[in-house]
């Protein structure tokens, strides 16, 4: 019994299938080679608050990074920081009213990435939206997996 469930685990894993049963992820964002990279896609172009589009291809980076399976340090420090950066903008209600308009995959990447500063009690509509999102296994989630971090 537990080889089964080991195995559903590993097939899990290796489709990046959501724990919730959907197969149906977005299509992320292409890294470019000599290009803008995913987590400078996170920055925000202009002080103030962002619009809605900026928002949504804020949230859709990281989404997209979490999409590559490759640990990394300075970059995922960095979309953490311009998350929280976004959160602090946006306040809570805001942040999290933007982040429940996105796909739950969208919504799970972007929660991973603020971890553990995504429960946080000071904003506690964007920690509920995370706790009662659905878990996926990303690609970032198996390199983290393999290499044992």
């Amino acid at each position: 019994m537990k080889s089964i469930a080991a195995i559903l685990l590993a097939v899990a894993l290796i489709t990046g299938c959501a724990s919730s049963g959907s197969s149906s992820l977005p299509e992320p964002f292409p890294e470019v080679e000599g290009g803008r990279s995913l987590h400078g896609q996170t920055y925000m172009k202009n002080p103030g608050i962002p619009d809605a589009a900026e928002i949504h291809h804020i949230f859709f980076a990281a989404y997209s990074r979490s999409r590559v399976k490759m640990l990394g340090g300075e970059d995922l420090e960095t979309i953490t920081l311009n998350l929280i950066d976004l959160r602090a903008r946006l306040g809570d209600e805001a942040f999290a009213t933007a982040l429940a308009k996105e796909h739950p995959a969208v919504i799970y990447a972007v929660g991973g990435h603020l971890n553990p500063d995504a429960q946080n009690p000071a904003f506690p509509s964007t920690a509920k939206l995370i706790a009662e999102n659905p878990r996926y296994h990303l690609e970032l989630d198996q390199a983290a997996i393999e290499f044992g971090s």
